[in-house]
Parts: C-alpha cells; structure tokens; sequence
C-alpha cells in the first residue's frame, strides 16, 4: 500500500514538471537556423531554415520575447512575412545557441578563409502579430511580435535532456495504460 502511494506522488510531481500543456495543443515547432558565411572577412550568404519538429527534446526553456521585426517596402515576399523572418533573424542572433566553424583553403597559392556562424533555436508558431506600421521617409514595414523561442541546449545538456524526455514518455505512457 505504501509503495502505490508513493509512486502516485512520484507520477503527480513527474507531471507537474512535463512539458506537456494544454496551452501547447495548437502550436507547431520549428527548428530555426540562421547562417552568415564569411569570406575573408567579407559577408557573403545569409540563410534562415525553418524545419517542422515535433517535439524537438533539445529545447526545454521556451520563454516569450517581444522582437522588432522590419522590412523594406519593395521585398519580394509578403510582407508581414518577411517583418516575421526579419524578428525570427534577430532573436536567433541575439539568443539562440552559436557555433563557428572555420575552414582555410589555398587556392593559386592565395590563402581563402572562410568562416560559417550559425545560430539555432526552437520558434514555436503561430506568432502572434503585436503592431504593425509602415515609416513612410524610409518605405520600411516594422512588425512587433510576440514570439515563444527556445535556444537549443549546450551540447553538454544534452544527454541530460534525452533521459528526462525518456523518463517523461515512459511516465505519460504509463498514466495512459492506468485510464
């Protein structure tokens, strides 16, 4: 009788600490990377990827930010869009997990250096749209939105979080089995 009760207040303390929520039910996750490829110190390419994940483990601190995202008047993509990835850009840059990697190659006996920086985080859709203005001097769109991001956790964090994600499947699961 004891040991029931007790792994009923394990089970109830593992649920209070789950990642799943109610609040989760209609939001999608996207692993977001940002890239900037340099060239002897020369910007050369800037990419931003967003790829569908589900429940992407590597990511368990989504906070909310409010992120200025801005655009030019002529862009060729719609343009809240484009105010959307312009805000998804600068949260990357300014709190998402970086890397660095650096390559030197030696073409005709000149040295190219290259340099490959990449930013990565969790954004979960849909974003909801705070303002929107268009500043008519500079034909410019400005957006502010409320984005729910995560960074992806430090490499050392992450045999940490595959075992809390298995120990939290394998709770859910069992909750499941008892209903």
């Amino acid at each position: 009788m004891k040991f029931i009760i007790v792994a009923i207040v394990i089970v109830f303390i593992l649920l209070s600490q789950s990642t799943y929520s109610c609040a989760n039910f209609n939001t999608w996750q996207y692993y977001a990377t940002y890239t900037e490829v340099f060239e002897n110190g020369l910007l050369v390419d800037t990419s931003l990827n967003l790829r569908p994940s589900e429940n992407i483990i590597l990511a368990n601190n989504f906070q909310h930010h409010i992120v200025i995202g801005s655009t030019p008047t002529d862009n060729k993509l719609p343009l809240e869009s484009a105010a959307k990835h312009h805000a998804i850009t600068l949260l990357l840059i300014n709190n998402g997990l970086k890397s660095i990697k650096s390559y030197r190659t030696i073409v005709n006996t000149d040295y190219a250096d290259q340099v490959i920086m990449t930013y990565a985080g969790v954004v979960e859709f849909p974003i909801k749209t705070i303002s929107y203005k268009c500043t008519k001097g500079n034909n410019i769109i400005e957006g502010v939105f409320e984005i729910n991001f995560s960074p992806v956790a430090f490499p050392t964090m992450w045999p940490y979080l595959k075992i809390k994600n298995r120990f939290s499947v394998f709770t859910k699961n069992f909750i499941d089995l008892l209903y």
